[in-house]
């Protein structure tokens, strides 16, 4: 049988469970209140969104290939930056078609709710998809916001460009983020093209 010591504790513990309990529920609803977060931020998506997404297993169930770096994974496309895009139907309706892709192979495609994001895998090196990036967006009249190379090391690369819109009276502005990445076990570039939904 507990003391009246103990009992007092247990009681104090659960008015502090209670209390935190409330203050994140409140805190929450407030902010999907205020728009800062969306009411739908722990949902998948739509069917059809689950649908275009390719799924990570299916991604990696790729043969390993001998070459004279070691083993690496079976190129995924042929396709260079200004060659054919394929799987163009992986893409998610709501990625908007102004901003400029490569060629290559659209590999996945997401909506979080947040970004929408489409993946593509193209034949090239980090240090050539990042130049056609910030050449073709210059071109096409967007702005290149930042650039960051962060990391150029024995078959390793990761850079990272932001970029955004003119802003128009009837558009807005758009912006969003294009990372290049690869690893040693990889002979191609990875291309995430990220759009922020606003």
């Amino acid at each position: 049988m507990e003391n009246k010591e103990e009992r007092k504790k247990r009681n104090t513990t659960l008015y502090i469970a209670a209390g935190v309990l409330a203050v994140l529920l409140v805190g929450g609803g407030i902010l999907v209140a205020t728009g800062m977060l969306p009411e739908n931020l722990f949902e998948y998506g739509s069917q059809e969104e689950t649908e275009d997404f390719v799924s990570e297993t299916e991604l990696e169930e790729r043969e390993m290939i001998e070459t004279e770096d070691g083993l690496v994974f079976e190129k995924r496309t042929e396709q260079g930056l200004d060659g054919e895009l394929e799987r163009t139907d992986v893409i998610l309706e709501n990625f908007p078609s102004e901003i400029p892709l490569p060629g290559g192979t659209v590999i996945s495609s997401s909506d979080t709710g947040l970004d929408v994001s489409i993946e593509i895998e193209v034949n090239a090196t980090g240090e050539e998809a990042l130049s056609w990036y910030v050449n073709k967006l210059t071109e096409e009249g967007w702005e290149v916001v930042s650039q960051v190379v962060e990391d150029v090391e024995a078959g390793w690369y990761s850079s990272t460009i932001e970029y955004s819109s003119t802003e128009t009276e009837t558009e807005g502005q758009m912006r969003g983020t294009i990372h290049f990445s690869k690893t040693p076990q990889h002979q191609t570039i990875t291309i995430t093209v990220r759009y922020f939904l606003d």
